[in-house]
This record gives structure tokens, C-alpha cells and sequence, in this order.
């Protein structure tokens, strides 16, 4: 059982961030392209969740948050596109010298487009895989490791016409078991459908 309270101390976040990238096509009709970024974000007074068992949000004083982005989008064939992303991302309590909660270290997720009938309708198939993370665990009131994940989705849609659409998803299709945040489940195998009128 957890009871939350207001914390009265709490301060407001400040961040200061930048990033800076450069995009480059290795071929004449930028039918392969390669992004690469780097970015960092200062914090003063990072807001967080507290630990267990009442979670009431507190503030780390000093944080920082550095990573590498590298995306490369490769056009296979006139209605067929492949999509890599891969991020490193470094999140330290500049206080204490460890590492934020609940921030994995990589990520790396890769996504095939497909088009019809004239791109009228489209099916995308993603795959996003996801490194350990710390959290807080409320059994011992330290933290645990979580470990690592691989969820997949499918996706896709249809235009009727240029005012309506079809769309539907499948999300977690393989009906992979996996927590984001320590002792709270995550959707399961889950099917969704509708139509968007414009």
C-alpha cells in the first residue's frame, strides 16, 4: 500500500539543453540517409519521483543528461523504406554520481514502411529494444535492475478517400511480458481499430 503526499520543500525544475547534428546521404538520390546527434541537458532541481512507500516527488539538485542519436532511413525499393535508430543516453545524479532511475543506457529501434495502391494505404511493422534500467524497489526500499526488452508493433491504414481513413494497430503482438516502471504491468497483446473522418 503506498500513501502519497505534497511535498512542501519541492522547487521548480530548471534545464538548460542543446543538441547539434549533421545529416548526410551516402548516395546522389538520397535514397540512403544517416542522421547523427549529440545532446546534453543540465538540470537544477530535477523533479522525480520519491521512493516507496509514498513516492512523493523531490528534487536532485544537480543532473545531467548526455547522449548520441544515430538514425539512417534506406528507401529499399520506390514504396519500401527501412528505419534504424540507436540512442546512448548517459543520466547522472551529479550529486550522488550514480545513475538517474528508469533511464536505460541504449536503445535501438527499427521500423519497415510498405505502401500500396499508390500510397493510398501503408503497413509498418516496428521493433524496439530497450536496455536495463534501475528503479526503485518498494519491497526492499532500494533499487533493482530491470532488465531489458523487445516489443514489437504492427500498424497501418487505408484512405477510403481523402476525407475518410481506415486505420488499426497491433500492439505487443508477440504478447511479450515486460515492465517499464518496477511492479506496474504493461499492456499485453492489445488490438485496435478505427476510421478518421476529416
Amino acid at each position: 500500500i503506498s500513501v502519497s503526499s505534497g511535498n512542501p520543500a519541492l522547487k521548480p525544475e530548471h534545464s538548460r539543453g542543446w543538441d547539434v547534428g549533421v545529416e548526410q546521404a551516402l548516395d546522389g538520390d538520397r535514397r540512403f540517409v544517416v542522421d547523427a546527434t549529440y545532446f546534453r541537458n543540465d538540470f537544477d532541481n530535477l523533479i522525480i519521483a520519491g521512493p516507496p512507500p509514498t513516492f512523493t516527488n523531490m528534487n536532485i539538485s544537480r543532473a545531467l543528461t548526455t547522449g548520441v542519436e544515430l538514425t539512417s532511413t534506406w528507401q529499399v525499393f520506390d514504396d519500401t523504406y527501412l528505419n534504424v535508430t540507436y540512442t546512448h543516453t548517459d543520466a547522472t545524479n551529479q550529486v550522488t554520481g550514480t545513475r538517474l532511475l528508469r533511464r536505460p543506457p541504449n536503445k535501438v529501434a527499427v521500423g519497415i514502411d510498405q505502401y500500396f495502391l499508390d500510397r493510398r494505404a501503408n503497413l509498418n511493422f516496428n521493433l524496439r529494444w530497450v536496455d536495463f534500467r534501475d528503479d526503485f524497489d518498494p519491497i526492499t526500499f532500494g533499487t533493482t535492475q530491470l532488465p531489458s526488452y523487445t516489443v514489437a508493433n504492427l500498424q497501418g491504414y487505408y484512405d477510403y478517400s481523402k476525407s475518410v481513413r481506415f486505420f488499426g494497430r497491433i500492439d505487443n503482438m508477440f504478447d511479450k511480458k515486460y515492465e517499464e516502471i518496477f511492479a506496474y504491468a504493461t499492456p499485453r497483446f492489445s488490438v485496435f481499430a478505427g476510421v478518421t473522418i476529416l
